[in-house]
């Protein structure tokens, strides 16, 4: 039988409301995520009221005093002057514009589909799935789900959008492995094209996290024209409010407003996203006003800017957890006493301190996960500083002081780094630092290579559970630990044909707790982040997950 899908979106928002009152004091985390006028059909949904696939509950938080969830936007004032082309500067390079391509899963690669593409459905950054390319969804049975789409829409190359688009990108996501599009498309068996706007999908399995996955910025909608006629530039062509009018391989990407928008349009004409290495440099674009929104200044900078009255403070505590992982094809890193040496060998305090100035959160659960990760086990604990400890297990190993690579990208990973190197220097590990870009991390650190030991980086954790996946499930995007537990996995796959709320949070609580012996990783913190704009900018959605859409980015004049 069907669900009643109005009565569901209305009980997942009660849920969502009594959520976040609870888990944040009633503060943080309003307003809808995308800015933009995506909700003209009502919502239709299949996650029934225990909210499966975590998307209508939002998990409590931890107490802290560190702003808990990313703000809600600021919306554009009425009939004020706009800057017409703003600047924003990412913290890291974007190699590709190319969904289907590994080396796209970077940290602006989500901000570039938010942007120029449009998904079947919209995860606002409040915890709710909103229409965007479909009107309307349904299921029965969380195997088959059923799509109506819009009849309104353009690609950027005049080409409407229409069901065989939604096959195409499917098709296109399951033949390409190491990405997350892959990570998710996998999932479908076969689909069925009953008209131009509708589409029948049809999964291998029950899979309650299925819209979930559909509305993961990686699995927007693309061309197949557009595609096929140009390898390297058909990519870029979407659906979204903004195009991409040109673009240098990790230098910057120049969007212009798509005027013929489906949706709500942008106030501002042009956004150019710019990589800029010298972390000095930033600032003094920013401070030049140069700059209107910039990622990736120093945490030692971030007081004097907050307490300047030139500048707006967007902060937010980040759900994606930084960590230090452990290649376990390495034969020493697959030993469990050297990754408990190295356990009890680390200060978490000193990569909070050092690392971010203080602009961070020391993990609190023993185990890897989110922040806001729902189903977070709490109750495992910290494996806890102890270098007598750490050198007794050492001592167990084969280690005999050579020489153990820590690989790291950009800055704040790599300062980490440093801060855990010499941690392990205390227990007698002598580590040296691989130094490179998130690309060069990504090819470098791929599922199944040999050749990193260690690595220091982080990932994009949603509030859903599942997202967890992506770091421990056997040939995932983001599993760079090579973790390959059948155990785990087994549990994964039990997890998505389980529908019923209570139960799904027993198998992720038991993920958690095997985790928490293999320790493929360590959770070291989460980070604080705060993303500085000059006064009179507003309009973009942060996501704790770092997804952000700066669709409605806009500056006052």
């Amino acid at each position: 039988m069907k669900k009643n899908n109005r009565m569901i979106c209305l009980v997942l928002c009660i849920i969502i409301s009594l959520s976040l009152l609870a888990g944040c004091g009633g503060g943080g985390g309003g307003g809808g995520g995308g800015g933009g006028g995506t909700t003209e059909a009502p919502s239709s949904s299949s996650a029934p009221s225990q909210s499966p696939s975590g998307g209508g509950s939002a998990p409590s938080a931890p107490a802290s005093s560190s702003p808990p969830v990313a703000p809600a936007p600021i919306p554009a004032p009425p009939e004020a002057e706009f800057v017409e082309d703003l600047v924003i500067l990412g913290g890291d390079k974007i190699p590709v514009v190319d969904t289907s391509n590994p080396a796209f899963n970077v940290a602006q690669g989500s901000w570039i589909c938010n942007m120029v593409f449009n998904n079947l459905i919209k995860f606002t950054q409040d915890g709710q799935y909103v229409p965007a390319l479909a009107t309307e969804w349904e299921t029965g049975d969380y195997k088959v789900f059923k799509f109506k789409l819009r009849d309104d829409v353009y690609f950027h190359n005049g080409d409407k959008f229409t069901a065989a688009d939604v096959a195409y990108t499917i098709d296109r996501g399951k033949e390409s492995l190491g990405t997350p599009a892959f990570d998710r498309f996998s999932k479908v068996e076969e689909y069925q094209i009953v008209n131009d706007y509708e589409i029948i999908i049809t999964l291998s399995n029950v899979n309650a996290d299925f819209i979930d996955d559909i509305a993961w910025p990686y699995t927007c909608i693309v061309n197949k024209r557009a595609i096929e006629a140009d390898a390297e530039k058909g990519p870029w062509i979407g659906t979204g409010p903004w195009k991409i009018t040109e673009f240098v391989t990790n230098e910057y990407i120049l969007m212009t407003r798509n005027d013929d928008y489906w949706g709500e349009l942008p106030v501002t004409k042009t956004i150019n996203i710019k990589f800029v290495a010298e972390i000095s440099a930033r600032l003094i674009m920013l401070e030049n006003g140069d700059a209107h929104a910039v990622f990736g200044l120093d945490p030692n900078t971030l007081p004097e800017i907050e307490a300047d009255p030139r500048f707006e403070a967007f902060s937010f505590t980040m759900n994606n957890t930084a960590y230090l992982g452990f290649n376990m094809l390495d034969p020493l890193m697959a030993d469990i006493n050297f990754r408990l040496a190295v356990a009890h060998a680390i200060k978490r305090d000193d990569c909070v301190t050092i690392t971010r100035n203080g602009y961070a959160i020391a993990v609190d659960s023993g185990t890897f996960w989110g922040y806001r990760t729902e189903f977070k086990n709490t109750d495992i604990p910290i494996i806890p500083y102890d270098l007598n400890k750490a050198k007794e297990y050492l001592a167990m190993t084969s280690y005999n002081g050579e020489p153990i690579e820590i690989a790291a990208a950009m800055p704040d990973p790599t300062k980490n780094a440093q801060v855990l190197q010499q941690n392990l220097a205390d227990a007698g590990i002598n580590c040296v630092i691989y130094e490179t870009d998130s690309p060069g991390l990504t090819a470098y650190g791929s599922w199944g290579n040999t050749n990193t030991q260690m690595l220091s980086s982080s990932g994009s954790w949603s509030t859903a559970a599942i997202t967890s996946r992506a770091y421990l499930y056997p040939g995932s995007a983001n599993n760079r630990a090579n973790y390959d537990n059948p155990e785990v996995a087994e549990l994964y796959d039990k997890a998505g044909v389980t529908v019923d709320r209570t139960e799904r949070e027993k198998i992720y609580r038991q993920i958690q707790e095997i985790v928490a012996q293999d320790i493929p990783y360590l959770g070291i913190f989460n980070m604080v982040f705060v993303v500085p704009s000059p006064v009179g900018a507003g309009g973009h959605a942060l996501y704790s997950n770092m997804n952000h859409d700066f669709s409605y980015f806009y500056m006052v004049k």
